[in-house]
This record gives C-alpha cells, sequence and structure tokens, in this order.
C-alpha cells in the first residue's frame, strides 16, 4: 500500500471581506502540496486540509446586527467566482482540499448561516461537505 500525505495549510486573518482570500488559498494550496520530508526530500500530499473558516478573518472581532454586512462573509455557492481557483489548483495538482468556510444558505424562504467544510477531490469536483450549525460567537455569553 502507498503512503498518502495530508498537509496543513493556516491562511493568516485577513480583516476585510473574503474576496482576497480564495485566491490567497489557492497560491497557499499550490505551494503546501510539496511537503519537505527528511533531508530535504519533498514528497506530494495527496490532501491538503484549510482551517475552519479559512475564505475569512472571521470571526469578527464585534458584533454586527446588519444582516448585509455580515453576509459579505459568507460564500452563497461553493464553487464560486471567488473559490474556483481553489478548485482548479486541485485538478492541476491532482491533491484532495478541505475546506472551512462561511456559508449562506437559501431555504424554505430563509437565510441560514453555518460553518461548512467542502471537501473537493483530485479532480477538482466538490465530493461532499458537512455544515456545522453554531458560528463560533453568534451568540453573546
Amino acid at each position: 500500500m502507498d503512503t498518502q500525505w495530508v498537509a496543513s495549510s493556516r491562511l493568516r486573518p485577513c480583516n476585510s471581506d473574503r474576496s482576497g482570500s480564495a485566491p490567497r488559498a489557492a497560491r497557499r494550496g499550490g505551494r503546501t502540496h510539496a511537503c519537505p520530508h527528511g533531508a530535504g526530500v519533498a514528497v506530494r500530499a495527496a490532501l491538503v486540509v484549510f482551517s475552519e473558516l479559512a475564505l475569512t478573518s472571521f470571526l469578527p472581532r464585534w458584533a454586527i446586527d446588519d444582516d448585509a454586512l455580515l453576509e459579505v462573509f459568507f460564500e452563497t455557492s461553493m464553487p464560486s467566482q471567488e473559490t474556483q481557483p481553489l478548485f482548479d489548483v486541485a485538478r492541476r495538482l491532482r491533491m484532495g482540499l478541505c475546506l472551512g468556510y462561511g456559508e449562506l444558505a437559501h431555504e424554505g424562504g430563509q437565510r441560514r448561516r453555518f460553518n461548512s467544510s467542502a471537501l473537493i477531490g483530485p479532480d477538482g469536483g466538490s465530493i461532499d461537505g458537512y455544515r456545522k450549525l453554531q458560528l463560533p460567537g453568534d451568540r453573546e455569553p
């Protein structure tokens, strides 16, 4: 059986909306796929795992009561125009990605926010996803 390597990648927080985060994540994913492995030898990671809510500076450091201001931190589709470069990197490098992001879903006539994770295959296609119901900091103690 072949050994499969998993790499982790953490982005520095950014204090604005998510528009610049996906391109940064794509660049990071492209650099992370080759993991140092003793004596300067690099091995290719089969999967790069990004942190929870990787595409935003989330959570905001203050309460935001205006939905329009808050929703700039969330993705409404996956992939989106902003996140497509991540899927392209996965396909080009033939590696999987696990990406944490804020998801805004429209279900049953209501908007719902999730702390989601997408599993992207080495073909650049979406394999599966997971939705956490509670966002950290969505309620004051």
